[in-house]
């Protein structure tokens, strides 16, 4: 092979390395279930149609344009072709609060591949959201559809015909309203955080007996909104209103292992200064208006099979690739114990914290019925049945009671 094969070739040869790369990481870290066949839309004349369609108000051109490998303008001809009102560049907040809307309206369009670029994430941030964004694993129906890559081809006369039908369709539904202008989506979280600064402050008078009227914030992010603090769920003028109410209390969704260090599982704790920096301003500002912030935990959470190499003895229940920290093991109820008390002398202010033990997510033996898991019999789970086991009837009592009075 020559010199000039090379030169000409080598582009084409990085990006094909780059791509198995990014391959293979999706396949050892992301899920795909039963990867059955994604549910085809009959309205659109193709896939390339209707992703532009669903991404219209949540996604730039440039980015639509980057992911089936075209330029902005003729991403902007297809969305007009059907109608679609004049493209506005969304703002980054879009990303941060609507991307479960954005993985949502893609599940069964796109390869994780060109899902992860349409997020700008890494695998590692997907798989987690994934898991620990309140089940959305589970609520996207714990399966990844198989989705072929989509890439853009200048429209033919059929696919022209269909747009000219939709687009007739949209202006004989809306008319000239598409056009005006709208309200911002995530506009009521600017007014629910303004301070009526003509209203006084007042702090109930504490009281023994008072009884805990406690909620959650209405445009909370529920993954990992401490280590963002543009996300902040409870800002000033949502508390000023909360406290009108008689709200005393607001919990928060909370994963141990990225709140505390730990000497018995070194990787635990990345971020973890920031995060609980967050919270104390969190705490402190709260405080002003007489309520406290409560920690809602779901712990142990599981974890990769990778994690319990050298370790196997506190493996416990399975569940596909990953694994449950088994509760009787004296390392893991010490991690819990020595955590909680980390982040309660990090942040002395908080509330409190509520449990639930026997939930979606894999934690204990508790997680399964003869065998299967309560919350669906098709996966099968496997219990560890060893000597240092706890009989299913004390876990709950077991791992509450690692947690500091």
């Amino acid at each position: 092979m020559n010199r000039k094969w090379y030169c000409l070739n080598i582009p084409l040869l990085v990006a094909a390395v780059c791509l198995f790369s990014v391959s293979s990481t999706v396949a050892e870290v992301l899920p795909t279930g039963s990867a059955r066949p994604a549910v085809a839309s009959q309205h659109f004349p193709d896939r390339l149609h209707t992703f532009v369609w669903r991404n219209w108000e949540l996604v730039s051109l440039e980015r639509m344009a980057k992911i089936v490998g075209t330029t902005p303008e003729n991403i902007h001809r297809v969305g007009a072709s059907m109608g679609l009102p004049p493209h506005i560049n969304p703002p980054k907040e879009y990303q941060q609060r609507g991307y479960i809307s954005i993985i949502r309206r893609n599940w069964h369009l796109l390869p994780y591949e060109q899902l992860l670029t349409l997020l700008d994430w890494d695998a590692e941030k997907l798989a987690f959201a994934l898991r620990e964004d309140d089940f959305l694993w589970h609520k996207l129906g714990l399966m990844k559809p198989a989705c072929p890559r989509i890439i853009y081809v200048q429209p033919d006369e059929s696919t022209e015909k269909r747009c000219a039908e939709i687009r007739a369709i949209v202006s004989s539904h809306f008319g000239d309203e598409l056009a005006k202008p709208a309200q911002p989506r995530f506009d009521f979280i600017r007014v629910l955080s303004a301070v009526d600064k003509n209203k006084k402050i007042t702090v109930p008078t504490k009281s023994k007996n008072k009884q805990i009227r406690f909620l959650y914030s209405y445009f909370a992010v529920y993954g990992d909104p401490l280590l963002n603090p543009q996300l902040d769920p409870y800002p000033e003028g949502l508390l000023q209103r909360l406290a009108e109410q008689g709200v005393n209390g607001v919990w928060l969704h909370v994963v141990l292992r990225q709140l505390a260090p730990s000497k018995i599982f070194p990787e635990f704790g990345a971020d973890h200064e920031t995060r609980l920096a967050n919270l104390r301003k969190m705490v402190e500002r709260a405080k002003r208006y007489g309520i406290k912030i409560y920690l809602y935990l779901n712990e142990p959470r599981a974890m990769p099979a990778s994690f319990f190499e050298g370790r196997e003895h506190i493996k416990g229940v399975h569940e596909r690739d990953y694994y449950a920290l088994c509760t009787s093991t004296p390392e893991v109820r010490q991690w819990i114990a020595e955590s909680l008390t980390y982040v309660f002398r990090t942040v002395p202010g908080l509330g409190g914290v509520f449990t639930i033990s026997g939930s979606e997510n894999l934690q204990t033996v508790l997680h399964t019925v003869n065998g299967k898991s309560a919350r669906d019999a098709s996966i099968i789970v496997t219990p560890i049945l060893l000597p240092r086991s706890t009989p299913p009837s004390k876990l709950v009592s077991t791992t509450a009671t690692q947690m500091p009075k």
